[in-house]
C-alpha cells in the first residue's frame, strides 16, 4: 500500500524528517521508500533529507504476517512523520508531526454462494481415483467452471478437502481491488510432523498473489487431531449482522481443534466462529452434517442440507410396504475389508445396530441444528433434510449410505453429490430421488460422483476428495464494515 508525503518546496536546507512506527506493529511490517523509481527498504526509524521533503516522498508498506493472536498484534500500526522545520535563510517549515493508522487485511474465508473458479483433487493412479476425477471433471464442464480440475500428482493423500482451506486477503487500490489468494494449511500434527499432504499450499499453489499459511500447535492432543482437518471448518454464508458470513467449526469441551488455529480465525474480526458439537461422529467433521447451498427464495439466499435418518427410515419402510423390500442397495460394491456390501431394504430395516445408529444420529443432528439456529437466527424452513442412513463405527456414528450432504457446491446452479448406490424402485435410485425432490426450488442440477472405493468405504465423504477456490466478491469488502459485523 502506498503512503505519500506531499512536496514542501520551501523546506530549508537544514529541515529533516523522521518516519517511525508504533510497537508492536513495527515488528510485523516493512516500509519501503521510492528512490528514483526503485523501492528500497527503509529501516525504522528512518530519516528524510531536506531535498526529499522538497521533492515529496512515496512510501510503500507491507505486512510480513497475518494476525495470528490479537494480543500479540491486532493488525494495526501507526506510521508517524515528524518534521524538524529547520532555520535556514530561505525560511522554515513548521515543526510538527502527522500520523496515519494502517491495518493488515484480515483473512476472509469463502462461502458457497460465490461461484467456483478452480476445483482441486489429488491424482492417484488407481481406478477409483480415475473414476472420481472423471466424474468431477464432467461436472465442472457442465457447470462451466472457468478452470479445469487442478490435480495434485505429487502427494498420496486423497483427502484433498482436509488438507487446506481457501481464503483471501484484499485492499483498495487506485485501480480497484488488490487480492491475494490465501490457502490455510491443515494443522493436522501427529507424531512429530504436520500432515505431509498439506505441503501443496506451498509446493503446488503458492505463487504470485497466492500465499500459503500454516498455523499449528505441536502439543495439541493426537486423539483430537481429526478436528484439525479442514473438512471441519466451513463458512455459514452471509446472514443477519454477518455480511461476510461466519466460520463454523466442530468443537466441544472434550473434543476440540487446535486452539491456535481457532485464535487465528477468530482474531480476523469479521467471521467469528460458531461452535457445534461433532464429537458423536467417527470423523467428527462439521461438513458431514451441514452443507450450505444457494437458494434464491430463502430469507438469506441459502439453505442448509442436513442428513435425515428418521425421514429415510420412513421412506424405506414405505418402499418395503409397497413390496420392494427385496431390492438391494450397494450392488457390486465391497467394504474396505473385501466383504460384499450389498444389502436389501428388508435386511437393513431388520438390522438393530443400524436402526439404533439412525436413532442416535437423528437426535444429535437435531441438537446441531438447534445450535446453528441459535447462533444465526435461521429457522426450520432454512434446513433441507436429505436421505441418510448411518452406522456405528468405533463407538461413534458415520454414514452407511454415501453421505449426500457431503457434496460440492460449484455455482448457483450445480451440486455434486456422491453416488449413493441406493435400492432401485421401478429402476430409479430411491436415495437419488429423495435428494432431487428435496432440492426442488433450489435451481440446482445434481451431478453424481463415484466415490465408494476411494472415500466412502474408508469412512469419508465424496466432498472430502475435493477443495474449491471461489470468486472473490467485489461488491462488499471488509474495509466497508465494522469489525464484529
Amino acid at each position: 500500500a502506498r503512503l505519500k508525503i506531499p512536496p514542501s518546496p520551501t523546506a530549508p536546507h537544514d529541515a529533516s524528517g523522521v518516519i517511525s512506527a508504533t510497537m508492536p506493529g513495527v515488528s510485523f511490517i516493512r516500509l519501503f521508500k521510492d528512490n528514483g523509481g526503485t523501492f528500497e527498504e527503509l529501516v525504522l526509524p528512518g530519516d528524510l533529507t531536506a531535498a526529499e521533503l522538497r521533492a515529496g516522498v512515496t512510501l510503500a508498506i507491507e505486512a510480513i504476517d497475518v494476525v495470528r493472536d490479537a494480543v500479540a498484534w491486532d493488525g494495526f500500526v501507526d506510521i508517524t512523520l515528524t518534521i524538524d522545520g529547520g532555520t535556514g535563510p530561505d525560511g522554515a517549515l513548521p515543526d510538527g508531526s502527522d500520523t496515519v493508522r494502517m491495518r493488515v487485511s484480515p483473512v476472509v474465508f469463502r462461502h458457497n454462494l460465490t461461484p467456483a473458479t478452480t476445483v482441486h483433487a489429488t491424482s492417484l493412479s488407481n481406478a477409483a481415483s480415475v473414476a472420481y476425477r472423471n466424474d468431477l471433471s464432467a461436472a465442472l464442464t457442465a457447470a462451466a467452471v472457468p478452470n479445469p480440475l487442478n490435480e495434485f500428482a505429487d502427494i498420496a493423500d486423497q483427502w484433498t478437502q482436509d488438507l487446506f482451506e481457501t481464503a483471501y486477503m484484499s485492499m483498495p487500490t487506485v485501480g480497484g481491488v488488490q487480492v491475494i489468494e490465501l490457502n490455510l494449511r491443515s494443522a493436522n500434527y501427529t507424531g512429530s510432523s504436520l500432515r505431509e499432504g498439506g505441503r501443496v499450499v506451498f509446493n503446488d499453489l503458492r505463487g504470485p498473489d497466492v500465499a500459503g499459511l500454516a498455523q499449528y500447535d505441536p502439543a495439541h492432543s493426537d486423539p483430537m487431531d481429526t478436528l484439525n482437518s479442514l473438512g471441519n471448518l466451513e463458512v455459514v454464508p452471509p446472514h443477519t449482522n454477518w455480511p461476510l458470513g461466519r466460520i463454523i467449526i466442530g468443537s466441544t469441551t472434550p473434543m476440540y481443534p487446535d486452539p491456535t488455529v481457532v485464535q487465528l480465525v477468530t482474531d480476523q474480526g469479521f467471521q467469528d466462529p460458531i461452535f457445534v458439537d461433532t464429537s458423536w461422529l467417527t470423523i467428527a467433521h462439521v461438513r458431514e452434517v451441514f452443507n450450505f447451498i444457494p437458494f434464491s427464495s430463502a430469507t438469506h439466499g441459502f439453505k442448509v442440507l442436513v442428513p435425515d435418518p428418521a425421514g429415510t427410515r420412513t421412506a424405506l419402510e414405505a418402499a418395503q410396504g409397497a413390496g420392494h423390500g427385496a431390492q438391494e442397495m450397494f450392488v457390486g460394491k465391497l467394504w474396505s475389508g473385501g466383504s460384499d456390501a450389498s444389502i436389501s431394504i428388508n435386511e437393513l430395516l431388520a438390522d438393530v445396530d443400524i436402526i439404533t445408529s439412525m436413532q442416535v444420529s437423528a437426535v444429535q443432528i437435531d441438537a446441531m441444528i438447534d445450535q446453528l439456529k441459535a447462533a444465526t437466527g435461521l429457522t426450520d424452513d432454512d434446513f433441507i433434510p436429505v436421505p441418510a442412513v448411518t452406522q456405528e463405527v468405533y463407538g461413534y456414528q458415520t454414514a452407511f449410505v454415501p453421505n449426500l450432504v457431503d457434496g460440492i457446491v460449484l455455482t448457483t446452479g450445480h451440486y455434486v453429490a456422491p453416488d449413493p448406490h441406493g435400492p432401485k424402485i421401478n429402476g430409479i435410485d430411491l436415495f437419488k430421488t429423495g435428494l432431487e425432490a428435496a432440492l426442488v426450488g433450489s435451481g440446482l442440477t445434481v451431478h453424481y460422483l463415484e466415490c465408494w472405493d476411494l472415500y466412502h468405504a474408508l469412512l469419508g465423504g465424496g466432498g472430502s476428495g475435493a477443495n474449491v477456490t471461489r470468486e472473490v466478491p467485489d461488491e462488499l469488502m471488509w474495509w466497508a464494515l465494522t469489525p464484529g459485523e
